[in-house]
């Protein structure tokens, strides 16, 4: 007696959704030539006709986990400070609400100026922005001016292997590029012309920037100078943390 299921059996069975893949070119082939299990999964859900809450779900614990392996990785490189990456501040009053407003802006290209004096939380809300873009399954990335500074001068070492393009390359990349104390620098020419540089890229890249600093608006357009000062005023302006200690 034959074991094959009819027809109509064949077709209310489950997908074998861990079964070998064959080669098909619209299909999301993996690096060992498989296809990858979650895009596996997202086609055979797809295709198969009978709703399974079991596959539902499944599927959705694959993306969950993918995100969060996605998050990880890429918060695993951002550089941004302890401290501020492991706070959980609450957003609320004049402080939660600018962030809200800035996370929505996020995504756009904008150049933006936080300023204001210390310990109101510039640095905190800068990395609180940070932790948006990644969630998003964006690159994000924090320098301070110092550090950024040393990276270029690093490129004059007799043992370096990059040069300055490489530097300005490396800080194209991110989604979202954080330069804190943007003021603690020397100003010299040639800081200027790679910091023109590099922001210019940034700006028709339509990549984020924001620059964190405890200038008033009038010091930061002077350190900027006319042509990045534009570039500013039309990416997003600056942002007065005038609300008091956040901390």
């Amino acid at each position: 007696m034959s074991t094959n299921p009819r027809p109509d059996e064949r077709d209310q069975r489950p997908p074998d959704i861990h079964g070998p893949a064959t080669k098909d070119p619209g299909r999301n082939v993996g690096p060992s030539g498989q296809e990858e299990p979650t895009a596996r999964l997202l086609r055979l859900a797809a295709t198969w006709n009978v709703t399974r809450p079991d596959v539902a779900e499944r599927l959705a614990e694959r993306e969950a986990s993918a995100h969060r392996t996605r998050v990880e990785t890429l918060r695993a490189r951002w550089n941004a400070p302890r401290r501020h990456s492991e706070a959980n501040p609450t957003r609320e009053g004049p402080w939660g609400e600018r962030l809200r407003q800035l996370e929505a802006r996020l995504g756009r290209g904008v150049i933006l100026g936080l300023i204001g004096p210390r310990r109101v939380g510039k640095t905190q809300m800068a990395v609180e922005l940070m932790k948006a873009v990644t969630d998003r399954g964006k690159s994000a990335l924090y320098r301070t001016a110092t550090e950024l500074m040393m990276l270029f001068k690093a490129c004059y070492r007799p043992e370096a292997t990059e040069g300055e393009l490489d530097v300005i390359r490396a800080h194209r990349k991110p989604a979202l590029l954080i330069i804190d104390e943007f003021a603690r620098r020397a100003e010299s020419e040639w800081e200027n012309n790679l910091l023109f540089e590099l922001l210019n890229h940034r700006y028709g890249d339509m990549t984020d920037t924001i620059l964190a600093c405890n200038l008033s608006q009038a010091d930061l357009e002077a350190c900027l100078g006319a042509s990045l000062t534009s570039r500013l005023s039309e990416g997003g302006g600056v942002v007065q943390c005038g609300w008091g200690h956040f901390r």
